[in-house]
């Protein structure tokens, strides 16, 4: 059965678990501060990707302009040689 507890055991296991809840806590904490900083990493490069895209456009955009460009140069070209 149960064998009584001394005092001094049973205040021991109390800091003990004092102890550990203090550990935990703290674990907690520190995965709490590692995700928050994962989450604002994962949303910086998030915003640095989405800038890139829009500047990919913007050149893609400005390539298009010049390739029209090009081209109706060549189609002006073409036609003073024929």
């Amino acid at each position: 059965m149960n064998e009584p507890v001394t005092s001094e055991t049973y205040a021991a296991q109390l800091r003990r678990l004092a102890e550990l809840t203090a550990r935990v806590q703290e674990q907690q904490e520190e995965a709490r501060s590692w995700y928050a900083q994962q989450c604002a990493a994962a949303d910086h490069a998030v915003a640095e990707s989405a800038d890139e895209v829009t500047r990919a456009e913007h050149e893609l955009v400005a390539a298009r302009e010049s390739q029209e460009q090009v081209n109706a140069e060549v189609a002006v070209l073409w036609q003073e040689l024929n």
